[in-house]
């Protein structure tokens, strides 16, 4: 009986053990994949006023910093909670999502002997591809998605981590504050001769102390844990090299790869630069210090102290996965941004693993139909990098891009385009894009159909020698110019079904109308100019009925004012808040105000909505300036149908040191372009009811 209790008992540690170590970690779906979200309730950082913020932190700062002038304290605390609430209202702040999770628990271990500065301290995931964290002065620590996607250990994340808490802890931010004002109050003439370099430097400078007092006392937090001493150089390492994507995968020829072509040999790189192991670099313009002078500083320390050896503490799969998540959400933030050679080369590594993952798919058709709107219509350079500023194996991509011209890249675009159709019929907005590269091919590279008849039923590879001519440059040419007329062939399917000839026949309209007006007088072409730009600031033709309005904002000035003066502005804010919505429902607007600072604790969904919402604003103002459609247009129709809510309202108005400023944009999210903006800069001294009148008027103008 004993032997067999033994025996079951024995079973079920093994049963838990073996359950204990395949655990998964489900936070990734390849396929469906739609970015990272805030979950849970809203913390108080997200809710509670900034003037409400100020004043706890100012009464809490003149108990510790005895002495410290209140005022200085106080426009320390207003201007830092301006900025704070700027951060945590932009859309790009997650919270309480997995890897804000995984962060903070890394924060509470390495603070478990220190429980009041572990509460002091909230760590939320900052949705940017950079590789950076943050601190800012009342205890937040942000880190961006890019940082934790080319991480390769738990320890790196640690030291980071701590790193980051000594910023807070040894109050940088208002020693960095206090030697300005300082600076300001006793040399202002002094100062005020320096040259804009050298008072640049002085700031520099006071950073750069920081760093190395961040690192040294980061350290000696990080090495009371259990975690590895080779993580802080391998961080080092990580933030030197961190211009360059994290892959190190070679681009193959399965790079961009369709149905029917492969692209030729010429579009590649012989081979690609070496990556710059140089880390003692010029740094007076820096920041930060060089790598090779934070490294001697943390090697000298290492050589002195005990540390670790564990590079996971958690299990190392729920990293792993968590990476994974990080590395998908950056491609998405890639895309954003407009950096998509970038998230070109993230998607191939990916492609690696997840070869049959729809958000890469899509995100690379993305990625291509929009590189192809900028370089047919002339604004290439605003979204790609110089060849010669990248270094390893995503230096191909960017070369392969470079070499594409307007014909190819257009057609190459709606391959892919007309690819995902077939693989992905249900995503119907595919149909958007085609129809958009075919406009491009008429109005931007000047085609008709008969640009496209083909001397063969497929394209003849080049079967020429380098020896076949007299140098290599004449050869290369030749290259050149057998693959330029490689465009026809990409887009046979379309121009033997007909699609092609229907869709040039819509769109020849447009071209019809460019070029009559290329043949108007210099004059009415001027009159003309300036009736369009009249329709555009007198909102012709909108007749808008419901408006979501977001996030309106008063910025005033903050930095020289006595503890009265910062309630009145604050009171003043609040009142520009209600004001504005008061203002919209007089002039029949049914208007649906999302107020980021008004929201409760459980409106988390509502504060996800206003993130997405601000993001496809971003976009859209990036691609509204070349005149393109951007690529995000399928989820500004999914927001559209899901809330009834076509016209997006951004209002702002900055009464600053006498520079005031207004600005007044609506959003279609239908047209997936700005469709009314007022922007004034110059000649203006408004104050709160003049800027109420100017709103009343552009309300009158979007109904028309």
């Amino acid at each position: 009986m004993y032997l067999k209790l033994k025996s079951v008992i024995l079973l079920v540690i093994s049963i838990a053990a073996t359950h204990g170590s395949s655990q998964t970690y489900n936070y990734l779906d390849p396929n469906n994949f739609d970015g990272i979200w805030a979950q849970g309730l809203i913390p108080k950082d997200f809710t509670e006023s900034w003037a409400t913020k100020v004043q706890n932190s100012f009464k809490g700062s003149t108990n510790v910093n005895v002495g410290a002038d209140p005022e200085a304290l106080q426009k320390y605390w207003s201007s830092q909670y301006y900025f704070i609430d700027g951060m945590l209202q932009s859309g790009s702040v997650s919270f309480n999502d997995p890897i804000s999770v995984y962060l903070n628990k890394i924060k509470d271990r390495l603070l478990i002997d220190n429980p009041k500065l572990s509460s002091e301290i909230r760590v939320y995931l900052r949705k940017s591809p950079a590789v950076n964290a943050a601190t800012v002065a009342d205890g937040i620590i942000l880190f961006n998605t890019g940082l934790f996607a080319y991480a390769h250990t738990e320890s790196e994340l640690a030291f980071v981590m701590a790193h980051e808490i000594q910023h807070y802890s040894e109050g940088h931010l208002l020693e960095s504050f206090q030697e300005r004002e300082k600076l300001l109050k006793e040399n202002i003439k002094e100062y005020r001769r320096l040259h804009p370099i050298e008072k640049y430097d002085l700031m520099l400078m006071q950073s750069k102390d920081h760093e190395f007092e961040a690192d040294e006392a980061g350290l000696m937090l990080y090495l009371n844990s259990e975690y590895s001493k080779d993580a802080p150089g391998r961080v080092l390492s990580i933030l030197h090299e961190s211009y360059m994507p994290y892959g190190n995968v070679e681009v193959g020829e399965d790079f961009l790869a369709t149905s029917t072509f492969r692209l030729p040999s010429v579009f590649y790189r012989e081979s690609v630069s070496e990556v710059s192991k140089e880390e003692d670099y010029f740094d007076e313009t820096h920041s930060h210090p060089n790598i090779a002078k934070r490294r001697d500083a943390l090697d000298e320390m290492l050589k002195r102290m005990q540390g670790g050896t564990k590079d996971f503490i958690e299990p190392e799969e729920e990293f792993l996965a968590l990476r994974e998540l990080a590395r998908f959400e950056r491609v998405r933030e890639l895309l954003l941004v407009g950096a998509y050679g970038d998230a070109l080369y993230d998607i191939y590594v990916l492609k690696q693993k997840y070869p049959n993952s729809k958000f890469l798919d899509i995100s690379e058709v993305k990625a291509v139909y929009a590189l192809s709107g900028f370089k047919t219509s002339r604004n290439y350079d605003w979204v790609t990098k110089s060849t010669s500023k990248v270094e390893g194996p995503s230096q191909q991509v960017h070369h392969i891009l470079k070499q594409f011209d307007k014909n190819q890249m257009t057609a190459y675009a709606l391959r892919m385009v007309m690819d995902n159709m077939k693989k992905y019929p249900e995503e119907t907005y595919l149909s958007i894009y085609a129809d958009e590269l075919a406009k491009y091919m008429v109005v931007y590279c000047k085609l008709d159909i008969g640009d496209f008849e083909v001397d063969n039923a497929e394209f003849l590879p080049f079967d020429k020698k380098p020896e076949d001519f007299e140098s290599e440059r004449q050869y290369l040419r030749a290259v050149q110019n057998h693959y330029r007329p490689v465009y026809k062939y990409l887009v046979q399917e379309e121009v033997k079904s007909g699609w092609l000839q229907k869709e040039f026949k819509a769109h020849k309209v447009i071209q019809d109308s460019i070029d009559n007006y290329m043949n108007l007088s210099r004059k009415v072409k001027n009159s003309q100019r300036e009736d369009r730009q009249e329709q555009w600031e007198e909102g012709t033709n909108l007749k808008i009925e419901r408006l979501v309005i977001l996030d309106p904002t008063l910025i005033l000035e903050i930095s020289d004012q006595d503890s009265k003066d910062f309630i009145e502005n604050f009171e003043k804010e609040q009142r520009f808040k209600e004001d504005v919505d008061v203002l919209a429902k007089e002039h029949g607007l049914d208007a649906i105000m999302l107020f980021s600072d008004k929201m409760k604790d459980t409106d988390v969904a509502l504060y996800n909505k206003v993130s997405q919402l601000k993001e496809r604003l971003s976009e859209g103002k990036l691609h509204y300036y070349a005149d393109l459609l951007p690529p995000g247009i399928e989820l500004s129709h999914k927001i559209e149908a899901e809330g009834n809510e076509r016209y997006i309202c951004s209002i702002t108005g900055l009464l600053v040191d006498g520079i005031d400023t207004y600005n007044f944009n609506v959003y279609d999210l239908k047209k997936g372009k700005w469709v009314y903006g007022r922007n004034e800069t110059t000649g203006f001294n408004l104050s709160s009811r003049d800027l109420m009148k100017e709103i009343e008027t552009d309300f009158e103008r979007i109904k028309n």
